[in-house]
């Protein structure tokens, strides 16, 4: 793989990026008894940007449900890259990295999406403050024309409050607030997701992350 951060080109940068994020969200070793995630389906598109620079948001299409997460980049402030998908499945505890254009993907670790509670935490959690060491209700609020409820969650690892938007009809985290950086869902279309979309094409070809970030085949060792 490619360790010269200086020598990567804004693709293959973004697309590091992308895959260190399902590698993060796949490392943990909870075995849960229910379900990771019990809200109900619903589809978005998600906005993440810092107060600081509310100009400068990366775009994203995302569907969820009790089979997985899907996220569709469509818009980032730092690259022009476009189409890149990320999939984590519940079902499998698997995560892909695809292609569209190229019609390819890479098989990311296994590992499970939990908390220590059995459920993911912070945007879309089906709980409130979810991982969180301590928690408190501070009031109601009307957000994207849903009724939600404002949490104040606390955590042990920094001395920071979060702030989650909490719409109980979803089940689910719509709005996150930690230290100025903001992760928020707009356009929520509640509904039944296909299975399709927490799954990578059969036609697509599985491939390394060298050859997704680079265009090339890995090639086998050579022994004289």
């Amino acid at each position: 793989m490619l360790t010269d951060w200086n020598k990567c080109t804004k693709k293959e940068r973004f697309l590091i990026y992308v895959a260190s994020t399902l590698l993060i969200l796949s490392i943990s070793s909870v075995q849960a008894e229910e379900p990771a995630w019990q809200g109900q389906p619903f589809s978005a598109t998600q906005f993440s940007f810092e107060k600081v620079q509310p100009d400068k948001k990366t775009k994203s299409k995302v569907y969820i449900s009790a089979d997985g997460v899907r996220m569709e980049s469509e818009q980032s402030p730092d690259t022009p890259i476009k189409n890149v998908i990320s999939i984590f499945s519940f079902k499998n505890e698997q995560s892909w990295l695809i292609d569209p254009l190229q019609k390819v993907y890479v098989l990311m670790a296994g590992g499970e999406v939990a908390d220590d509670d059995g459920g993911i935490g912070g945007i879309f959690s089906d709980k409130p403050c979810q991982g969180y060491v301590a928690s408190k209700k501070i009031g109601t609020e009307k957000y994207q024309g849903r009724n939600t409820q404002k949490w104040a969650c606390k955590s042990d690892k920094k001395d920071i409050v979060v702030i989650q938007h909490y719409d109980p009809k979803l089940h689910a985290v719509i709005r996150e607030d930690v230290d100025g950086e903001v992760t928020e869902l707009h356009n929520i279309k509640p509904g039944k997701q296909n299975i399709k979309l927490f799954q990578p094409p059969k036609d697509y070809r599985k491939v390394s992350m060298v050859e997704m970030m680079t265009g090339y085949m890995k090639l086998p060792k050579y022994n004289e």
